[in-house]
């Protein structure tokens, strides 16, 4: 395919031409306006490849910085925007997946079900395992902080100051400190991967749609719902941008009640316990 699309936000329009039965190119829908090369996605403002290599830069995302310089002074553009990374482009993303949801589709030799939830993790798997440790790296550097944070302030109520206790109060500061640099950091990447995570996820599951869309017979293509399907390119697979980040919150969250609930005990006694249900009661209500 000579054409990558990043965003497949507009997905729908493709999708509601293959089940109109539009011209295809190869096996493929004719496109028109909309095809075009990664090649001519290039920009000259693409700072990217300038930055990759330094980890400062990469860090604080100062690749984005000229973006939000241009935005200051004028509206953003197409030709504005950096091009599609390599990474997202959804032919190989597709072929990729395809590869593993293949597999999946063997079981139902065995009159068991394909999982669909098997195939992406298998395809996207370091990056969710990344996404998990930064994410989890936030968790123990922020209960940490707060820690600090007690031990500076018992500084300020002492009587007798000893030089001991000024170097734990210099030492916590600084912890305190290093603690927000690295919470910064860890839920900045974190929310970024998870969301980029995300976006591939989306790509390969409206590119598999648009395929099976492609492959379908006539006789299928009349008893499909037209809006269903651009329900699904376009509404559902949006569920994916913030579902991968989410989703690690699902066990980190009971790991770091219990380390809270086990450090305050030691502090202040079975009273924690009455907080622990009042914050466990609240649960059903956020489900809600």
């Amino acid at each position: 395919r000579d054409y990558t699309i990043y965003d497949y936000t507009s997905a729908h329009a493709v999708v509601h031409g293959a089940l109109m039965g539009e011209e295809l190119v190869d096996g493929e829908a004719n496109l028109g306006e909309a095809r075009f090369s990664p090649d001519e996605l290039l920009r000259p403002s693409d700072l990217r490849s300038k930055y990759k290599f330094n980890l400062f830069c990469r860090i604080l995302f100062c690749w984005l910085d000229p973006l939000f310089l241009t935005g200051c002074h004028k509206d953003l553009t197409q030709s504005d925007l950096y091009a599609c990374p390599k990474e997202a482009d959804s032919e190989k993303l597709l072929n990729r997946f395809l590869k593993h949801w293949h597999k999946e589709l063997k079981r139902k030799s065995s009159g068991q079900k394909p999982r669909l939830y098997v195939a992406i993790f298998k395809c996207f798997w370091f990056r969710f395992v990344v996404t998990a440790i930064l994410l989890l790296i936030w968790a123990i550097v922020a209960t940490c902080q707060a820690f600090l944070v007690g031990y500076l302030s018992d500084y300020f109520t002492l009587e007798n100051v000893t030089a001991e206790r000024t170097a734990l109060a210099y030492a916590s500061a600084f912890g305190v400190v290093a603690c927000s640099v690295t919470v910064l950091i860890s839920i900045g990447h974190g929310i970024y991967l998870g969301q980029k995570l995300g976006m591939m996820v989306r790509i390969v599951t409206t590119a598999a749609i648009y395929q099976k869309v492609l492959k379908l017979k006539q006789v299928s293509l009349n008893s499909l719902s037209i809006g269903h399907v651009i329900n699904l390119a376009s509404n559902d697979v949006q569920r994916f941008d913030m579902g991968f980040i989410l989703i690690h919150f699902l066990w980190i969250g009971p790991i770091h009640l219990a380390v809270i609930t086990a450090f305050s005990y030691f502090e202040i006694g079975p009273s924690v316990f009455v907080l622990i249900l009042y914050v466990l009661m609240l649960i059903p209500l956020q489900l809600g």
